[in-house]
């Protein structure tokens, strides 16, 4: 037995277990939909329920208004209500109960639907009629020409292409219209569906081979695209900065700012080496190493003009200073791991009185 209390949506709903006995409209907000399913189980019930006159029939149905506002309407119009003939009083209760322009909101809802490229074609069929058939009885509900027209220009762009072939247009049932494009639209769904679980497979695969590579030794050294992502590196692959000490001695002794060896006999604009790893901090001692090999290797009796090449501006940056185009090369990602480390100015020269060795 149904009791009287409202939904928890608060709109009324049709409830019809028994055939033979009245529909029931319980308490809550009659809608455009309510209307409708009370309307349609009062036919079941005077198709089933043959004793009843027609002129009574209003009345036996009046009884499963649970509601006590369509009560009191009911109780207070009964004289004049329970004389209409059955379109007049859906009418009627329609009047009373919804918005004065309820079938033109619907209209609207109609216009402003489009199936979107992951509906079902028959799913977005079904929502259009579903709501189209809220409008039964009036001036604005779409026959089946006007639904085919109407969904036709709410289609997909894929669909839509396919409703204009000569095809689909010789069809005049709307059925046949219906299911034609169905069989289509489920054609295009399997094939979809199809590349995407390939789709799916491959990045499954490629996810699996990237985190199943063994990682690089820790001593590799890594490519860093900035001097921001150098923090990545672990400590002990880091070249340090050049202090004032090490540009002097590098000075001193003829030495190169980049691969930072002594007496290279060459700039650093024209290095191609870079610091020996793992790498071991400047000193005198080494210096002077150096030097004294660099004095043994001289061909006595060889003098070579002394060309002096003027230094360009120094660069007080020692970090961030430096320009990647200067040490970073395509064949040598190694490069990489000296961002930030090397001097940034062009201090490193130095008079050639001595020919380079050789």
């Amino acid at each position: 037995m149904p009791t009287n209390t409202s939904p928890i949506d608060g709109k009324a709903r049709v409830l019809h277990p028994i055939l033979k006995q009245p529909p029931i409209l319980t308490p809550g907000e009659i809608t455009a939909e309510s209307i409708v399913d009370w309307d349609n189980a009062a036919q079941q019930y005077f198709l089933h329920a043959k004793t009843i006159p027609v002129a009574d029939r209003i009345s036996f149905v009046a009884a499963g208004f649970q509601d006590r506002l369509v009560q009191g309407w009911w109780k207070s119009n009964q004289k004049s209500l329970k004389s209409l003939d059955w379109d007049d009083f859906i009418t009627e209760l329609r009047a009373e109960f919804l918005d004065d322009n309820w079938d033109r909101l619907i209209r609207s809802e109609l216009l402003t639907m489009r199936m979107q490229d992951d509906d079902s074609f028959l799913d977005f069929v079904r929502r259009f009629e579903m709501k189209n058939t809220l409008l039964i009885g009036t001036p604005l509900h779409y026959d089946d020409k006007g639904l085919r027209n109407e969904l036709t220009a709410r289609l997909t762009d894929r669909l839509q292409i396919h409703a204009y072939t000569d095809t689909i247009l010789i069809l005049t049932s709307y059925t046949k219209w219906k299911k034609r494009m169905a069989t289509e639209d489920a054609v295009w769904t399997t094939k979809r569906d199809a590349e995407a679980r390939v789709l799916a497979s491959l990045c499954a695969k490629f996810s699996k081979a990237s985190t199943s590579k063994p990682a690089p030794p820790s001593n590799y050294p890594r490519p860093a695209h900035s001097s921001s992502s150098s923090s990545t590196i672990p400590p002990s692959d880091k070249v340090p900065t050049l202090t004032e000490a090490d540009r002097l001695l590098l000075k001193d002794h003829r030495g190169c700012f980049k691969c930072r060896k002594f007496y290279a006999g060459h700039h650093r604009v024209d290095c191609p080496d870079w610091p020996s790893r793992p790498y071991k901090p400047l000193t005198q001692a080494d210096a002077l190493a150096a030097k004294k090999r660099y004095d043994a290797e001289k061909k006595p009796g060889v003098k070579v003009a002394a060309v002096n090449t003027p230094a360009a501006p120094a660069d007080d940056d020692d970090v961030d200073g430096s320009s990647e185009d200067d040490f970073i090369h395509a064949s040598a990602p190694v490069a990489a791991v000296y961002i930030g480390a090397l001097g940034s100015d062009d201090d490193d020269t130095w008079s050639s009185e001595y020919g380079l060795s050789s």
